[in-house]
């Protein structure tokens, strides 16, 4: 014979799956609706960026004109969400004038080299700006490569030097120390994972 079960809406998780008699215990893309489960129907992707680095956190708030913003916090980067957009708003901790770049033949590893120490750690975000004199070089790249792109250190092998990864292999003609550039150098942020400390 059936008989009718009175499940209490929403999710007990604040006991165990015994404790949680009669009530719902656990479940994913569910909300609840006159006292019954119901699909939310899945999600959407929002915006057609992909962000830098893993997202830590996101705070919502509306501006003197009630337009909205979310801003979103990942282990890299900055963001605000606005009309569909997202806008880099990470600090910049300090800029850089006259770095110039050298590469090697069959590789997409490029040194960048400063005039001043960088304090550049692996995976801070690096962009260059005002990039002139690699175009014509003979090198695969040129100014547009570096130009108004963000790249993340994959090795900082001194004060003054720091490698990034390019997106294809150097040529026949590598540079070296080929071309100027301003570097904006960003805040650093913290790692991706958190690892548990005992004292």
């Amino acid at each position: 014979m059936l008989q009718k079960l009175g499940f209490l809406p929403g999710f007990n998780k604040q006991v165990t799956e015994t404790g949680a008699e009669g009530q719902w215990f656990d479940g994913d893309n569910v909300r609840f609706r006159y006292g019954t489960p119901e699909k939310i129907g899945g999600w959407s992707q929002l915006g057609d960026d992909k962000l830098t680095g893993a997202a830590r956190a996101l705070h919502h708030f509306d501006n003197n004109s009630g337009i909205k913003y979310a801003a979103i916090g990942t282990n890299r980067i900055l963001y605000v969400y606005s009309g569909g957009r997202f806008y880099d708003i990470h600090p910049i901790r300090t800029t850089i004038s006259a770095v110039n770049f050298t590469s090697q033949t069959g590789s997409p590893t490029v040194t960048v080299t400063f005039s001043t120490p960088h304090l550049l750690q692996d995976d801070d975000i690096v962009l260059f700006n005002n990039v002139t004199g690699i175009t014509g070089s003979g090198s695969a790249f040129a100014n547009g490569n570096f130009e108004d792109i963000k790249y993340m250190v994959t090795a900082a092998p001194s004060a003054n030097t720091i490698e990034i990864t390019m997106g294809g292999n150097e040529g026949a003609s590598p540079m070296t120390n080929t071309g100027s550039a301003d570097a904006l150098l960003y805040y650093h942020v913290g790692p991706a994972k958190q690892v548990g400390g005992f004292g």
